[in-house]
């Protein structure tokens, strides 16, 4: 995908949103930084403040929490091509985040600094205001129907609904992670696959 491909793409998804004002659309496409970054590239570690956040034009990143039980990194979400990938609380508070991000597969990223985005919110006050809600609002509601699925589905309908939705998925990322996403053991996802 090159470079207009990958910022039309990331206009139409905030047009779809908000109308984008030729100025807002002028400000993201000059300070876009685009890359192809390899499969399991760290976009960031666990433990640090978030600089930037990213909108995916191709690929997929994954967010990982270490269990120290465990001590493994356990999957805790997937952002999927067309999703904007951003540590929401602890970017906007540039605080410390636990969650440790990286591609899986090779993926192609808009990426902006966090400057970048104080910059667009003082520009542009009501529009960037009003995208970052519904931006928010959308991931908020989609983690707690996730955390409903995971309360009131069982294994095999997690598996089953995760399958449909995201049928590629399964090529691009380990059973373990996919077992750990949907909180379930590795020989559990194996049992429910054989059917």
């Amino acid at each position: 995908m090159n470079t207009e491909g990958s910022i039309n793409m990331l206009i139409e998804k905030l047009a779809s949103i908000n109308p984008v004002s030729p100025g807002l659309s002028q400000f993201l496409t000059e300070k876009a930084s685009i890359g192809r970054w390899p499969k399991n590239r760290i976009l960031h570690t666990e433990g640090s403040v978030p600089k930037n956040v990213w909108f995916i034009a191709s690929g997929t990143v994954r967010t990982s929490i270490y269990n120290n039980q465990k001590a493994e990194f356990q999957t805790s979400w997937y952002w999927f091509e067309g999703e904007i990938v951003c540590m929401f609380q602890s970017f906007f508070r540039q605080i410390p985040c636990e969650d440790l991000l990286e591609t899986i597969e090779e993926s192609v990223l808009i990426e902006y600094s966090y400057a970048d985005i104080m910059q667009m919110f003082s520009l542009f006050p009501a529009e960037a205001s009003h995208l970052a809600r519904i931006i928010t609002e959308d991931y908020i509601d989609r983690v707690a129907s996730f955390q409903r699925d995971l309360q009131r589905l069982n294994a095999k309908q997690r598996y089953e609904k995760l399958f449909e939705k995201y049928p590629g998925l399964f090529q691009k990322t380990s059973l373990k992670d996919i077992a750990s996403y949907l909180i379930i053991s590795q020989e559990s996802l194996s049992r429910v696959r054989r059917g």
